[in-house]
Parts: C-alpha cells; structure tokens; sequence
C-alpha cells in the first residue's frame, strides 16, 4: 500500500493479488495488455502470461510457431492454439460456378506446425476453423444430375490433410499433447476412414473433457437439393456418433454441436445407445426435436448434467416425406408415430416447447438454461453460446415438407405459401385446416395453453395477501414457539452453572468451557444432511419429530452426574436441533414467495432475544427445588425440557 501526499492510504494495482490480476489480464483485450505491460513488473508479468497464453496459427505467411515452441519462456505460457486454414473463414469470396474446386495452397511449414504442435508443455486447448464453403470430393456422387458445385479452395482432401497433420501432432511418440478441449468449426460432414478411424484420433478424443463442433454441409448451386445429398446422412447417421463422440464420451463434460443447416431430423440423427456418464454441459444447435426419445437421451443425463442450451433449436410437430424409405432408418420408426400412402411417409409429434420445459424443470437439476437465437449473424454461435438468453421465437416450431422450395423447412413466415395444408392428411389431422390456424395452435404461450401449463400462472396480489396472513395465523406462531424453546434449551447451560452444576460435576479448568462447545460441532455438522432427509419426510412431521428429541436430550442433562454424561447429553442436543433452522426457513419457502421470507424470518428469529429474558426468570425460580440430593439446577433442565409436550402437541394437531 502506498501513501498519497496527503498521507491518507491509496491503493494502486500493485496491490491487486496475483491471482487476481491473472483473471483480469485473462479478460483483457489485446491493446490493452500490450498498455499493461509497460505500467509495472507486476502487470507485466501477468500481461505476458495472457498474451502468450494463445497463440494463432495462420496462413499468410510461413509460420512462426515452432520457433516459439523452441523458446523456453514463451513455451510455458502457451495454453490455447488457434488453427485457421482461411484469412477470411466466414465470407470468404474465392469460389466460382462450374469446374473441380481450386485446392488453396497453404504456406510451407504449415504442416510442420501442425506436427510439432506437441512442443507446447502445457497445451490445453485447440481450435482449428477451416472455411466455410465446402463441396464433396466427387461431384459425379452426388445424384444431383446435371446440378453444378460450387468450386471452393478448402477442399476435401485439403480439410482431411490439415486434420490428419494435427492429428499426428498431438500423439507424437516423443512430445505429445494432453489437451483437454477440441474445437473444430466448420468441419465438413465427410470424414474419411484414414481419419475418422485412426489410432491418433481416437487416442486424442479419449483425453477430451471439451468438444466444440460446428458441421458445415456441401454447397450447390441448387440450394433446395441439398437435404437430398448422401453425405450428411452419412456424417450424422453414423460417421458423428460412431467416430467422434463414441470415442470421446467417457470423459467428456462440455459437448457442443452446431450444424450451419437443421439436423437431428432430415439429416437423421439417433442418440439412441450413446450416453455421456460426466457430462455436465451441452449445447445444441439448430437441433431438430421431433421425438420423445430426444428429450428422454438428454433426462438420462440427470444425474450429471447442470448447463443446457438449444440455440435456434426446434420441434417439428409434422413432416412428410417423399420416398422416406431411402434415408429414415427402420429403426427410428419405433419411436415416432408415423402414416404411409402413395410413397409417401407422413410424420407426427405431439409435444410442445411447454411438456420439454416442464420436464427439465422437474427432471434435471440446471443452473443454466439457454434458449433461444445466438450470435449467427456474427459467426460467434460457437464462441458466444454460453451467453445465450431465455427467449421464445416464432421459428421455435417448424415443418419439415419434401414438396416446399427453396427450403423443405416451414417456419411461420411460410406457412401461408405452402400447398400442404390442401393435402387430405392436413397439418395434424386428416381434415381440410389451414396452415395458418393449425400453426396458431402451436404457439401454447400465445394461443390457449393447457391445464397443466396453466397451474404455474400468478396469482391475484390482493388474495396473495390475504394467503400469506392465513400463513401468518397457522404456520409462523409455532415456528416462533419452537425457535424460543430450541434457545431456551441451548443456553440454560448457564443458568445451571449459576446453581451448582460446576461444583457438583466438577467441571474445573477447560471442561466446562468445552461442554458449551461441543454442542456446535454435530449442529453445524448436521445442518445439511437434515434439508436433504426434508426431501423425503413432510416438515409437518419432521420438525415435531427433531422436537421431541432434543426435549428427551434436554431432559438427559438433568440426569448428568459426570463431565462425560453432560458432554454425552450436549452432544446429541446439538446434533437434534441442527436441522431446525435450514428446516423452517425450507418449510416457509414451501409457502411464501421469495420477497416475503424475510419477515417471516424475522418473525420467528425475534425469539431468541427473549430466550434469555424468559428463560433466566424461569431459572431463577427453578432453583429454590430441592429433593433430596438433588441440588436446584437439574430442575431447570427437566422442566423447561417438559414443556416441549405442549408445543408438541399443538404442532401435531
């Protein structure tokens, strides 16, 4: 701490922890910490640290990693590699109609920097992002018929050479990497079997306990066939889950797949058999639900799973299908409720948006929850998915109709322009309904919600009011009663010490001393173990029940005639009125809104001041008892522990 000239303390960022100034640089822009590191050594320090800590690796010019790898100091500080294949990844404007793809040519060495990526001690995270514009490596595969690609410079097999390098790089037999967290954006939906089934791959996956993807499809110049390519069926029917998150599922706690078009759906993917035992966060996006078994794989998950986001996700309450056969595999039809006829396969889901809430309200134990649009427009859905708000979107329904063009996906703006709704199968039933009033009936929060969606609706602020006063009248007097006696018994310690209790028990030195504290160590011990046993019994029986038992280990005080027997008696004193406080605070929350705890609380706390005053009166009186060898302090404990059995039995009834 330094001293302005006034004298008075001032406090600069030196003062600042290390560890704290560390979190601080580690938000920082880069302008900013090259500022930072001239301000001090301290900033300094921390600021080359954040710096250094991420690297990127680009193709412009002949890379210089590997010389940083070299580097003895910059070499510990590195933790994150950014790997980009493309100057401009997003928009890139280097692609023509008609003719093979221009393979890009990346600068010498990049491979090389790929392949010693491993020299970084404590790598921890890599990103590779490739371009966007992708096309198959054999247009004559595609069954598009006379439809020209669009030529692109990341072309298959430059996306498969970059991926098998890295690959290389990270399971080098002399410097490997441990990382922990794989980001690919952009990766296209082939994966060959050199890759896809390789040794370094799965090797790599295994160690993952993050895994970023963001899959890029082929692109024609006839946009409306795409869905009708082999590929992404092939990706997303098998090649996702077989070779890339199989691998990776058994340590993985934050999975992310983004697709730039709509999948789950048409392309077809099945979750069905795959499970993630840690994992703790996922996100979706552009996901298709269109099947309970969805929502089902993601409850399975119960147990682990804290943070949940669907970024432009949605439920397709009705598809049809022409020649559904070629790409619906047999054994999704177990799971979906489905109609046949002239070649055509119709589909129906029932569920909405209300039923998937409700069940991760009451299944799941989230402390996130996301939903709603990301950052699409500024290609950071990936990046920014964490900061996702809860928002309800017109395209929160969609569906799925072979026969619309330019896209077989129907969002609200197109459900006029669509002839489907003429079709004797309808929207949902087999009636002649428009579009527009079946698609009305989608939106539960706008257009008549159901009964059960309805329970959860406020109520009126003047019947609250006169709610929580009936409240008041039942539940906060015996609260109050059973906070007064819980003091009483606590502290009439020291109204028997003032009668003897020291002298007849001995108590000389610490032992005394020791005896008051070894009441809070089962009390505080208990506190939490006790909320969770209210999980399973009902206050209303519970809270009587621990009364009962610290009253019986009040009165065991009485009958204390050594140190041990009167440590004995507080112990399990304390260890029965653990839970009283964490129980009644959860037993008012059970009825009162937040913003009306507090009085409540203050309620029944305002017992314990007058605890002392009541109880010491009592004391007094207490002892001038005499029988027998009895000295009057045991007196206090048997008869303040007998009047638990009136607010006993006034709490039962």
């Amino acid at each position: 701490m330094v001293r302005s000239i006034e004298g008075r303390p001032t406090a600069t960022i030196e003062d600042i922890p290390n560890e704290l100034l560390d979190r601080v640089c580690a938000f920082s822009e880069t302008a900013a910490l090259k500022s930072l590191r001239l301000t001090s050594k301290t900033c300094n320090a921390s600021a080359i640290k954040a710096l250094f800590s991420h690297v990127e690796v680009l193709p412009a010019k002949r890379a210089q990693v590997h010389r940083d790898s070299q580097n003895d100091y910059l070499n510990a500080m590195v933790t994150h590699i950014a790997i980009n294949t493309s100057l401009t990844p997003e928009n890139e404007d280097e692609s023509e109609n008609g003719g093979w793809p221009s393979e890009r040519i990346l600068p010498d060495g990049f491979d090389f920097v790929l392949f010693m990526i491993g020299k970084f001690e404590k790598l921890k995270q890599v990103s590779l992002r490739f371009s966007r514009p992708c096309v198959a490596e054999e247009q004559e595969g595609w069954g598009l018929g006379d439809h020209k690609a669009i030529s692109v410079r990341d072309t298959v097999r430059l996306r498969h050479s970059v991926l098998r390098h890295l690959l290389e790089g990270l399971r080098h037999k002399h410097h490997p990497a441990k990382i922990s967290s794989l980001t690919i954006k952009h990766l296209q939906n082939i994966l060959n079997d050199e890759v896809g089934l390789s040794e370094d791959l799965v090797s790599t996956l295994s160690g993952l306990t993050s895994l970023s993807l963001q899959i890029a499809g082929e692109v024609t110049d006839f946009p409306e066939s795409d869905d009708q390519l082999t590929e992404p069926h092939q990706f997303f029917g098998t090649d996702l889950c077989k070779k890339i998150l199989v691998p990776a599922s058994a340590n993985l706690q934050d999975l992310r797949l983004y697709s730039n078009e709509y999948w789950g759906f048409w392309p077809f993917f099945n979750f069905y058999g795959l499970h993630f035992p840690s994992l703790k966060s996922l996100t979706l996006g552009n996901f298709i639900f269109f099947t309970d078994h969805q929502l089902d794989w993601i409850i399975s998950h119960a147990d682990t799973l804290r943070s949940l986001t669907l970024d432009d996700c949605a439920i397709l309450p009705d598809a049809r299908l022409y020649n559904g056969d070629q790409y619906f595999p047999e054994a999704l039809r177990r799971f979906i409720q489905f109609s046949q006829e002239d070649g055509e396969v119709f589909l129906h889901h029932p569920a909405r948006w209300h039923d998937y809430f409700r069940a991760f309200s009451e299944k799941l134990q989230l402390r996130h929850f996301g939903f709603g649009h990301g950052s699409w427009d500024k290609h950071r859905q990936l990046e920014d998915s964490d900061l996702l708000p809860v928002e309800l979107r017109d395209d929160r329904y969609l569906i799925f109709d072979c026969g619309t063009l330019p896209t077989h996906y129907i969002g609200p703006e197109w459900v006029e322009q669509s002839n489907y709704g003429n079709n004797k199968h309808g929207y949902r039933q087999k009636d002649e309904r428009s579009w527009s009033d079946a698609s009305a009936q989608h939106q539960e929060v706008r257009k008549e919600p159901d009964e059960k969606a309805s329970d959860h609706e406020a109520i009126n602020p003047a019947m609250q009011k006169q709610l929580n006063k009936k409240f008041d009248k039942h539940i906060v007097p015996f609260l109050f009663g059973m906070w007064l006696l819980a003091f009483i018994d606590r502290t009439n310690i020291g109204n028997a010490k003032i009668d003897g209790l020291v002298e007849d028990l001995d108590l000389k030195g610490l032992k005394y001393n020791t005896a008051l504290a070894i009441f809070y160590v089962p009390y505080i011990v208990v506190d939490v173990p006790s909320n969770l046993v209210l999980k399973y019994f009902k206050a209303g029986f519970y809270l009587p029940f621990i009364l009962t038992c610290w009253g019986l280990c009040g009165t065991f005080m009485g009958f204390a005639k050594s140190y041990g027997g009167l440590l004995a008696a507080r112990f399990f004193l304390g260890l029965c009125e653990g839970g009283l406080l964490g129980g009644m605070v959860l037993y008012l929350s059970m009825f009162y809104e937040r913003h009306a705890m507090l009085w409540r609380v203050g309620l029944f706390y305002s017992a314990a001041p007058l605890s002392g005053a009541f109880g010491g009166l009592l004391a007094t009186g207490l002892a001038q008892i005499s029988s027998g060898s009895y000295n009057g302090w045991p007196f206090i404990f048997f008869v303040e522990a007998s009047e638990h059995s009136h607010d006993l039995t006034l709490t039962w009834i």
